[in-house]
């Protein structure tokens, strides 16, 4: 077996298509419930699997290669990030099997931020693989036009299958079923297809041809029939950056007409299938919108934040790991299980915004240290790109920017796999850090050379 940097990338791109196709496969062979069997936790844990597959080919890599590991002070930052908030989470949560389950989903996809961070790779290299990654997520959103038009019964089946409904009226929607694609959970697909569609974006700032525009459209009709706000909102606010950054108008007016031609398109879509008028859409985005800014009583969301502020307020130094978000609700929220009430100091309703979800587990001290981690690299980041010119460095960037808009009002950051490609991402960053750091040294050097040859 080869050991070598293309590898360590190919196993990577494998694990993203892997991950799109897992919850398929796992509600297909042992079905949408926790696991009970060996058999079935073995299947649950795949993804895991991989990834300490991953983490030990790139450990056996840099061993046979003999090459030095670079960390600079941001990824010391990231390590003192992830010990800290474990360590205090474990002990604060009493529970090792939630505690397990809170780094399986908050800190076990951080791993792909030094998988990306301490690679040896070239800059063409690790972008030309970070378009193989964006360009695989395109073939997820086709899917999900497939099954959407095409293979109509065969999404509502396994909608079905994966949500533990009886009936399609219990399945999560709006005025419409809401597009899912493989990943079969609306706001997920749809944060993949804001942020694929911005990459592509991007793509045309630098290369204006058709099939980017083409691209652009597919995506962006894929974002409007996950009809989530989150989404919807972050690909107008990256559009709106990446246009600050690379200022070709001619490209913002052919995407913005794109955009609200596709818009047009699905509003007719639903007016015709639905029996919806055409204005429920952009009425829909506006109404629900304005009523969560406002913290209007009775919105599921502000009720669900008013509620997590009150379990926070309660305890300021945090719950622990497993008590709060997605976890807390999973294994404590008697109206998805079998128990009577919800377990005291556990936040079962952190399960809309990232930052609440945060410091519900980890206290004040969890959202303190993310917004020192986060803000280090806003900064450093705007004066890198001061003294570089527009790339992908730009789009990493946005990334980053509206990704942590959108923790506002989801729990992005454990959102399955694309926490891991987030991460990896932002291991992305660091790494064009630290090459133009490396730059700078040996320019230095060569200055200090011909000063003393001279």
């Amino acid at each position: 077996m080869q050991f070598d940097r293309k590898t360590l990338l190919n196993t990577l791109y494998s694990f993203f298509v892997f991950g799109s196709l897992f919850i398929t496969l796992r509600v297909l062979l042992i079905g949408s419930d926790t696991s009970h069997s060996f058999f079935e936790y073995s299947i649950s844990a795949l993804p895991e699997i991989f990834v300490l597959l991953i983490v030990f080919y790139l450990v056996v890599y840099i061993k046979k290669n003999n090459l030095r590991v670079n960390f600079n002070y941001f990824d010391w930052l990231v390590i003192a990030y992830i010990i800290s908030n474990v360590v205090i989470g474990v002990i604060l949560a009493k529970d090792l099997k939630l505690s397990i389950y809170g780094i399986r989903m908050t800190y076990l996809p951080m791993i792909f931020y030094f998988i990306a961070s301490i690679n040896t790779s070239e800059i063409n290299e690790i972008e030309k693989y970070v378009d193989k990654i964006f360009k695989w997520f395109f073939v997820v959103g086709v899917f999900g036009l497939v099954l959407y038009f095409v293979f109509y019964d065969t999404m509502i089946s396994m909608l079905l299958k994966t949500s533990g409904a009886k009936s399609i009226n219990e399945v999560a929607q709006y005025f419409i079923v809401r597009m899912t694609s493989i990943l079969w959970t609306p706001v997920v697909f749809g944060t993949f297809m804001a942020t694929t569609f911005l990459y592509f974006y991007y793509r045309t700032l630098l290369n204006n041809t058709w099939y980017n525009y083409l691209f652009q459209g597919i995506l962006i009709s894929c974002v409007l029939l996950s009809v989530s706000r989150g989404p919807i909102i972050i690909s107008i606010l990256g559009t709106i950056i990446l246009f600050i950054f690379n200022r070709k108008l001619k490209v913002l007016l052919y995407s913005t007409l794109l955009s609200m031609i596709v818009f047009l398109s699905v509003s007719s879509y639903i007016s015709k299938c639905y029996k919806a008028p055409p204005s429920v859409f952009i009425k829909w985005i506006v109404t629900s919108t304005t009523e969560t800014i406002e913290l209007k009583k009775g919105v599921t969301r502000v009720d669900l934040w008013i509620s997590a502020a009150d379990n926070l307020w309660e305890n300021m130094l945090g719950a622990g790991l497993g008590k709060s978000g997605h976890v807390a609700a999973r294994f404590s929220d008697p109206s998805l299980n079998h128990i009577t009430t919800v377990t005291s100091g556990v936040s079962v309703t952190s399960t809309d915004g990232w930052y609440l979800k945060l410091a519900n587990e980890t206290g004040m001290w969890g959202l303190f240290s993310y917004f020192i981690l986060s803000g280090t690299l806003f900064i450093v980041s705007i004066k890198y790109m001061i003294k570089n010119s527009f790339g992908l460095y730009s789009f990493l960037f946005t990334l980053f920017v509206i990704v942590n808009i959108e923790n506002i009002t989801s729990n992005v950051l454990d959102f399955y796999l694309f926490s891991y490609l987030y991460w990896f991402l932002l291991g992305v960053m660091i790494f064009y850090l630290k090459l133009k750091n490396q730059e700078v040294k040996i320019s230095t050097a060569k200055q200090m050379e011909s000063l003393f040859t001279s």
